[in-house]
């Protein structure tokens, strides 16, 4: 299942960021946050043209086990939700790297200077579980 992409940014908290040709980013969680998760029953997403701030909290998903929040990791406008993961929150367990959860609008495509990229991601899941 895991795909962990050069072209995709990662941060300390298991989301993955993808800047597309049309300048929108698109947000997902990585598989490593879903070990501890569990199966997906609910999914919260931010609303449609939300402005948020990077680090602002602006979704959750839960499991019988844990309930996580999702904070943005950059700012901008909402402009998309995927509707399918809310309806079945499952489908984030089969393919986290295609069950996105929203797109945005960046304000400011330098917040993702700091974000992780595949080889420093892993290192740091790597070094967690030891």
């Amino acid at each position: 299942m895991t795909d962990f992409s050069d072209s995709r940014k990662y941060t300390p908290s298991h989301l993955w960021l993808c800047l597309g040709a049309d300048g929108l980013v698109t947000v997902g969680v990585t598989d490593h946050a879903l070990e501890t998760l569990g199966q997906i029953n609910y999914v919260e997403l931010p609303g449609y043209e939300s402005q948020l701030e990077a680090t602002e909290m602006c979704a959750q998903l839960a499991s019988n086990f844990e309930v996580i929040s999702i904070c943005t990791p950059v700012s901008g406008e909402v402009v998309d939700t995927n509707q399918d993961a809310i309806e079945t929150p499952g489908i984030i367990n089969e393919d986290p790297f295609t069950a996105w959860l929203f797109k945005i609008r960046p304000k400011n495509l330098t917040e993702m200077d700091h974000l992780l990229d595949s080889t420093s991601y892993l290192s740091s899941c790597l070094y967690f579980a030891e």
